[in-house]
């Protein structure tokens, strides 16, 4: 009688301590992917603000040869005379609208 409640007893601890662990290997794999997801989306804002960055400094240039090219333009009588000039436009709409580094910087870490 003993040696059965013994087997019974220890038989339903082991089957319960491999479920706990089972579980628990589930839980950290889990847990795994959801760290290298945040990796992932680390690495894509990060790469969103350096494209951002270039985008600004592009507007940037193209703003300044604008407002150049209008200078130049307004300088050569001719050219002004004949309207010439009205048609470059105007530099002010080039203004990057998106800014990623206002997104939430704790998500890198």
């Amino acid at each position: 009688m003993g040696l059965v409640w013994f087997a019974r007893y220890y038989g339903k601890t082991y089957s319960r301590y491999i479920f706990f662990y089972g579980g628990l290997t589930i839980c950290f794999s889990e847990l795994k992917d959801l760290r290298d997801s945040l990796k992932d989306v680390a690495d894509i804002v990060q790469n969103l603000r350096l494209l951002g960055q270039k985008l600004r400094d592009g507007l940037d240039e193209a703003r300044n040869n604008l407002t150049d090219a209008k200078t130049e333009c307004d300088k050569d009588e001719p050219s002004k005379t004949a309207g010439a000039c009205d048609k470059i436009p105007s530099a002010d709409p080039l203004q990057a609208e998106a800014d990623f580094n206002k997104v939430r910087r704790d998500i890198a870490t």
